[in-house]
């Protein structure tokens, strides 16, 4: 029989529905007869008419009367929910923490879209110069990178991915030129589709005009991901660089391991360093004798704002000691912020 499995509160909800729509319908009918058969002066016109009319009102009444008050049981369940939410943190972790920082924890982590994995990127440093306003010959840092990585949609719907990549906006107009991105490429179902970058290239020179944005987004399009399906993105970019200075990645999403590359081709003798923006250290693995080549890797999760720095100084020329350079640091290292 329809409505036999359903918990008491659902069957009398339906059966209180129906009598419902069984009482307008009674109420319309009278109206409807009232005015049709009976004559307007006469006692059955007015029976019918006012039995009808108080039918139709007193149902309208309780509609609205079990709306207002099924909103109210909502409001009230999910403030239960929310209560259940927090004791249950309360509970697992023995800590009484504050609500905003729950929050906080879910947009970091719970509410993730994307999970990316197989984070590999590779940096080459190389001399550049560049021809001032005054027409000096100035020197700057060349920084090629090639990152390539895995991205997996995590949630129970489809989700956008949006495809593209942050960089630096220097502050000098010079080298702003320098700057670009050569390809992106997705890899899906093991085929690689390239992109055209025709229209991103036109914004992106566009914002890098605007010395107050410190980051320029290369955006070439967005990708619909079904849940758990999995794609391969490439992007081979420039980054203008000054002689000493410092490139820094943070994650926008979760990120499950990190290897680092960093090949310096010279011809400046440069000091390179790098260090984790997170609870663990890079693990060096640079070989001894390989000169100008530094690899490093972070098996752990990286969550979002997490990351890395790298950074670099010129070694002083003359023929102290002091200016050989140091061994890479064991626990000194990106992809731009906001990757």
């Amino acid at each position: 029989m329809f409505g036999k499995n359903l918990p008491f509160t659902a069957r009398r909800r339906n059966l209180l529905s129906a009598n419902l729509i069984i009482a307008i319908l009674i109420g319309v009918i009278l109206l409807m007869t009232s005015y049709a058969y009976f004559p307007k002066e006469g006692f059955w016109h007015s029976l019918t008419h006012e039995l009808g009319f108080a039918l139709v009102v007193a149902s309208t009444i309780w509609i609205a009367f079990e709306f207002f008050s099924h909103a109210e049981t909502e409001e009230h369940w999910n403030e239960r929910i929310e209560k259940i939410s927090k004791n249950v943190f309360f509970g697992v972790y023995k800590r009484n923490l504050p609500e905003l920082f729950v929050r906080e924890a879910n947009v970091l982590v719970i509410d993730q879209q994307f999970i990316r994995s197989g984070l590999a990127v590779t940096y080459t440093i190389s001399d550049s110069s560049y021809v001032s306003r005054t027409g000096e010959t100035v020197s700057f840092v060349k920084m090629t990178a090639i990152a390539r990585y895995k991205i997996k949609n995590v949630s129970d719907g489809p989700a956008k991915y949006p495809v593209g990549v942050s960089l630096p906006n220097p502050m000098i107009d010079e080298i702003k030129s320098h700057c670009r991105v050569n390809r992106i490429a997705v890899k899906i179902a093991g085929k690689y589709v390239p992109y055209d970058l025709e229209e991103a290239e036109k914004s992106f020179r566009e914002s890098l005009r605007d010395d107050s944005q410190f980051q320029c987004t290369f955006k070439v399009g967005e990708i619909d991901l079904e849940p758990g399906q999995e794609i391969e993105i490439i992007i081979d970019y420039v980054m203008a660089k000054e002689d000493e200075d410092t490139e820094i990645f943070q994650t926008r999403y979760p990120t499950d391991s990190l290897i680092l590359t960093i090949m310096d081709r010279g011809p400046t003798r440069r000091v390179i360093r790098a260090r984790a923006i997170h609870l663990a250290d890079l693990e060096n693995d640079t070989a001894a004798e390989a000169e100008g080549t530094y690899n490093f890797k972070l098996d752990r999760y990286l969550l979002p704002h997490q990351g890395f720095a790298i950074w670099w100084k010129k070694v002083p020329t003359g023929p102290s000691p002091a200016a050989a350079p140091p061994e890479p640091s064991s626990s000194s290292a990106g992809l731009p912020s906001g990757q």
